[in-house]
């Protein structure tokens, strides 16, 4: 009876202890497997909405620098007024300091949650692609203004064809990214978590007028 009492008490014992343990053990593992599954799915979140207001913000600019190069380079069939050249301006400096106000933020943002290829994408054949074009139909405008014939026009327009293929080459690589679910932690080459600021690898965009770091 004794010998029985102890095997029943034992077996009671470790069934309760064992058990216990098993299960805080496989609710620990539910909550890891749920707070990683919220994790991933806000990581998605946050790099959906970076590719739509970029891709939003790079259209933008583009469209208001075409708009702006038709004000300029005017057809015989499509002559338009000083005031439109104006208006075409303005719209076009709106979005200038929209983008020159997300600079950096865009930069960051696009190298976290679709790492350093297309960081770099965006910051060398975007980016000064951009601020190529921009400064010779700056130039352009200002040399209408002036009472100059506008010059180099095929060349412009060669060239922001080719920015906007470059926008939509930089658009499907992160609609492509988002739909494998490759973005964040599981992005091509993601940028290495560090432990300071200084640690960070890259620059950021050297501001105008001012020479760039070295």
């Amino acid at each position: 009876m004794t010998r029985e009492l102890v095997l029943l008490a034992t077996g009671f014992v470790l069934t309760t202890v064992l058990g216990g343990l098993l299960g805080s053990w496989l609710q620990q593992r539910s909550w890891d497997h749920q707070n990683a599954s919220r994790l991933i799915e806000e990581e998605q979140r946050r790099a959906d909405q970076v590719c739509q207001q970029l891709s939003q913000l790079l259209d933008k600019r583009l469209y208001r620098m075409l708009r702006l190069y038709y004000a300029v380079h005017p057809t015989p069939d499509r002559e338009l007024s000083q005031e439109i050249l104006e208006q075409r301006l303005a719209a076009y400096d709106a979005a200038l300091f929209e983008w020159n106000d997300r600079l950096n933020l865009n930069l960051a943002q696009v190298g976290t949650y679709f790492g350093e290829p297309a960081r770099d994408w965006l910051a060398h054949e975007i980016y000064e692609s951009f601020q190529d074009a921009g400064g010779r139909l700056e130039a352009a405008y200002r040399g209408v203004r002036a009472g100059r014939a506008p010059d180099g026009a095929a060349d412009l327009q060669r060239d922001l064809n080719a920015l906007n293929d470059q926008v939509y080459r930089l658009g499907v690589f992160m609609m492509t990214q988002l739909r494998g679910g490759h973005v964040g932690r599981d992005a091509p080459a993601p940028l290495a978590r560090t432990t300071s600021p200084a640690a960070v690898a890259g620059r950021g965009i050297p501001l105008a007028g001012l020479p760039a770091q070295k």
